[in-house]
């Protein structure tokens, strides 16, 4: 027995393993807690997975989810990978001229494609890149620049619903221009223009005037030139979220579970301990409680962990609001996975509170998942919609579309020529849909994902806090269910989404700082974004909390002069005056005293009720008597000029001031976090 506490987080990907070398990384943690990772892989990674794949006599590490990431959309994962015990671990490998092409069916026999580089915008190939295409490319991204002033909460449906009269062909730009590059940047199969917002686009499409010296190249993302200031993991992703969790087992054994599938995650409604049921490969079940449980795995994932016999008192009242049941699949793989499968009791709903999607991956080597139209392979990846031919999007159905990412120009390594890795926004019918030569498939595998744009599922996500365990912030009506939730879902589905997730879940549950605290104002910003995305009016409430103790000293204080008033009520009134006072006023001193108890007493039961409503009508009242009590020292001062004052009156005027700012910075920000819980 270590008599630590003990805590288990479920999911091995980013989020998870972000998590345990945060915790790790801390002495005061490291002697707290005792940390079991679970994770239903091989190999942690989730969806950092990098897969090892042989071709041409070479092994490539082949990532399967992200692909590249940048330091000025992925700041905080920038500062961590500067750090020594990462940066030998974790090499990255500049790329910065990211190519993108799209190709669809021809149109009147002209062959329908384009790309964002010289090479791919003339000729009989590209007719879709007109004069008239690049000006309306051109025209949206200075309004994207422009967006800072007024536009960046405007969803793009609402933009193009009535553009601006720049905009002259804006209907087919939207189709064969801005949805291929939305369906890549959200995750393949979906443009999403209702989610959206210019807000999102923002930090990839403008170009900063930033020094040189910073090493930020922008813009990000081009129609009309290939995006700068990208990099990638040169040993693949998973080599980042490995390097996590050795890092963390070199600070402090724990427990990792590889290969093994949670089943079940319940809260004891007495003890409010959480047990955590799970099964390895060879399907033997374990079982065991935690103090604390975080899980990190989607959302859909959640509700099916959630939803069991022990856990029903808080599914019917908590979590069937705020997680809800996920989308069941009927196909090849089940909703886990290859060789998972979820207990029978577990409910499904059409229409899931978290909009996730099914989506699909292949590596492999066959050539024909590029457009026959396009087969020069220069560009780093092919939006590909020539075989989804329909009349939704211009020529074509969005929904039936793919992009696969050449890896000789990815890994820049010409010996991986006809390596290919193709990803779908949903799971493919072989026998209606486009898939790759089974026998040229190095690697599948089906999962569940969100999507990159913040702005999306923003309902979901602005409601999550209230499903979340008791933390370092409270919030009305919460449950202290000890469970919580944390990952791309909860943020942006990136890697920076899942390492600010990690490190929002670390401050709220466990008390942990950021460990990754710069300079870094990008860092700082999204940070503190992120986490008042999954903690309304965190920030607020943490200065809140933080002032509680001067009202507690303020009760001390209290306490002392009401006691003095009571009993020695002369010794008081020597502390304001070098008269002596007898009689009735002194009487009075001892009067004020008894009324203050009363005082006392109102405040330390407004803070102990840790009910912030009623804390604030407390300080509102206690305010107004601050300013006349300084509006009653002012006019002694004027009605006695050149009486010295003493000691005890300069400090009272002092601390009356200093509670009266106290208690406004106070109120101030209880409105700012109802504000933005109420806007959540």
């Amino acid at each position: 027995m270590t008599g630590k506490k003990k805590v288990c987080i479920i999911g091995g990907g980013a989020t998870g393993v972000a998590l345990l070398w945060i915790l790790a990384q801390d002495k005061k943690a490291r002697e707290e807690w005792d940390i079991t990772l679970i994770h239903n892989q091989p190999q942690l990674g989730g969806h950092s997975l990098t897969y090892g794949v042989k071709h041409n006599g070479k092994t490539f590490d082949i990532d399967i989810g992200v692909q590249f990431i940048a330091p000025m959309l992925y700041p905080n994962v920038h500062e961590m990978l500067k750090r020594p015990e990462f940066k030998s671990r974790v090499p990255v490998t500049d790329y910065n001229e990211l190519r993108i092409a799209s190709a669809f069916p021809r149109e009147n026999g002209k062959q329908m494609n384009w790309g964002n580089f010289p090479e791919y915008q003339q000729g009989e190939k590209f007719a879709l890149y007109t004069e008239a295409m690049a000006k309306e490319g051109t025209a949206f991204l200075k309004f994207v620049g422009r967006s800072l002033f007024g536009h960046l909460g405007q969803s793009l449906s609402d933009f193009f619903h009535a553009p601006p009269p720049d905009f002259k062909h804006h209907k087919r730009w939207v189709n064969y221009f801005l949805k291929p590059y939305l369906s890549i940047i959200n995750g393949y199969g979906a443009a999403l223009m209702h989610e959206t917002i210019f807000g999102d686009l923002f930090p990839l499409f403008t170009k900063f005037p930033l020094p040189a010296s910073w090493k930020l190249p922008t813009p990000l993302g081009s129609f009309t030139q290939p995006g700068v200031g990208w990099q990638r993991f040169t040993k693949g992703a998973r080599s980042w979220v490995q390097a996590m969790a050795h890092v963390a087992q070199e600070l402090t054994a724990s427990t990792i579970h590889h290969n093994c599938f949670a089943q079940a995650v319940w809260t004891d409604p007495k003890t409010r301990q959480v047990t955590v049921q799970w099964e390895d490969a060879s399907n033997k079940r374990y079982e065991a409680t935690f103090d604390t449980a975080v899980l990190t795995t989607d959302m859909w994932m959640n509700s099916a962990l959630l939803q069991n016999e022990k856990n029903q008192w808080l599914w019917d009242s908590l979590y069937a609001e705020y997680i809800g049941y996920g989308l069941k699949y009927e196909g090849k793989y089940s909703p886990t996975g290859k060789d998972w499968k979820l207990p029978k009791y577990v409910k499904f709903s059409d229409k899931p509170i978290w909009d996730l999607m099914w989506g699909m991956c292949y590596i492999h080597s066959d050539s024909s998942m590029l457009s026959p139209d396009l087969m020069d392979q220069k560009e780093t990846l092919q939006f590909n919609a020539y075989y989804a031919p329909g009349d939704t999007d211009g020529n074509y159905d969005l929904s039936k579309t793919f992009t696969t990412y050449i890896q000789k120009n990815v890994l820049n390594d010409p010996h991986a020529d006809g390596l290919y890795l193709t990803m779908y926004g949903y799971i493919p019918d072989p026998k209606k849909d486009t898939v790759p030569d089974p026998k040229k498939v190095y690697f599948e595998e089906p999962w569940t994902h969100g999507k990159w744009t913040p702005a999306f599922m923003s309902g979901p996500k602005g409601q999550l806090h209230k499903a979340q365990g008791v933390g370092s912030v409270s919030y009305s009506g919460q449950v202290d269910t000890n469970v919580y939730f944390a990952g791309n879902n909860t943020v942006a589905d990136s890697e920076e989404g899942a390492l600010v997730s990690a490190l929002a879940m670390a401050e709220y549950a466990f008390n942990v700082k950021n460990p990754l605290a710069t300079s870094n104002p990008l860092a700082w910003f999204i940070l503190h974004t992120y986490r008042n995305v999954m903690f309304p009016g965190y920030t607020a409430k943490r200065i809140m909390k933080l002032l509680r103790g001067i009202f507690y000293a303020e009760v001390a204080l209290d306490a002392y002069a009401a006691i003095l008033d009571t009993f020695w009520p002369a010794r008081y009134i020597a502390q304001y005056t070098s008269q002596t006072v007898t009689g009735m006023p002194l009487e009075m001193i001892r009067w004020f005293g008894d009324n203050l108890v009363a005082i006392l007493l109102i405040e330390l039961i407004a803070l102990l009720s840790k009910r912030d409503d009623v804390l604030a009508w407390v300080f509102r009242a206690f305010l107004v008597g601050d300013v006349i009590q300084l509006i009653s020292y002012a006019h002694y001062i004027l009605s006695n000029p050149g009486v010295p004052l003493t000691g005890g009156f300069i400090f009272s005027i002092v601390v009356v001031a200093f509670l009266a700012v106290v208690r406004i910075i106070w109120l101030l920000s209880y409105r700012n976090a109802v504000k933005k819980e109420k806007a959540a």
